[in-house]
């Protein structure tokens, strides 16, 4: 009767150990001890037909080390063994085997990973976008801050100069000194603010006599975020 299979983690893979009626005995060896077959499982090498003879198989170990012949009661057991093998129906398959994962278990794992992957990546992705819109927000800020202190400088420079303003040319650290005592800095390149139309630049213009002007100043994209001037013109 098949007692028991070899794994694959042995190069025995597929060899059976069966009883013969009085001993055990290896496919392609011999007899061998019944200790022996609790040695191959302790080391996760053996398979066993079906859960009992498990248990026979233990009463034959105490059977060996006390050198006597299996009593009745053990022989009833081995033939109960025997009944049980003879009844298990061939689509059960040799015992041991898995069954197959169910589908539905297989879906709901995929459908917890996509979860998962997806809590992870907003995880990441969230914090990292609102740290970017707060970042373009602070930076939009520095850009109308600076303008206003270039507008502060020009008004200054009119009081002086007959309500006229500076030209274009003139709005320049070293010529407005004495009006714009810090030059702003430009939040995306770190040097100092200068005309063009580049994120964190401004334009100015001067009407031709000199009354009014137009000061506007660029965020990413050469987008406007802040326009004043004279006339009042600030958005």
């Amino acid at each position: 009767m098949l007692v028991a299979t070899f794994g694959p983690t042995t190069g025995w893979v597929g060899k059976t150990i069966t009883w013969d009626g009085t001993q055990f005995v290896l496919e392609g060896y011999g007899r061998v001890p019944a200790a022996a077959l609790f040695d191959y499982e302790q080391q996760g090498h053996l398979r066993w037909a079906f859960p009992d003879l498990r248990a026979w198989a233990w009463s034959v170990v105490q059977w060996e080390a006390a050198g006597t012949r299996p009593a009745q009661g053990a022989a009833q057991t081995y033939a109960a063994a025997q009944t049980y093998a003879a009844a298990r129906p061939a689509a059960a398959g040799p015992a041991g085997a898995r069954k197959p994962f169910p589908v539905w278990a297989i879906v709901l794992i995929a459908a917890v990973v996509v979860l998962l992957v997806g809590g992870l990546f907003a995880a990441i992705m969230i914090p990292a976008m609102m740290f970017d819109e707060q970042h373009d927000k602070a930076r939009d800020s520095a850009v109308k801050e600076g303008v206003h202190t270039l507008q502060v400088g020009i008004q200054s420079w009119a009081v002086d100069h007959q309500d006229t303003f500076p030209s274009a040319l003139q709005m320049d650290p070293a010529v407005m000194s004495d009006y714009i005592d810090w030059w702003p800095t430009n939040p995306y390149t770190g040097a100092p603010m200068t005309q063009g139309d580049q994120p964190g630049d401004y334009y100015y213009e001067v009407a031709l006599d000199g009354a009014s002007f137009t000061l506007i100043g660029y965020g990413e994209d050469g987008k406007i975020v802040i326009q004043v001037g004279v006339p009042d013109i600030t958005i």
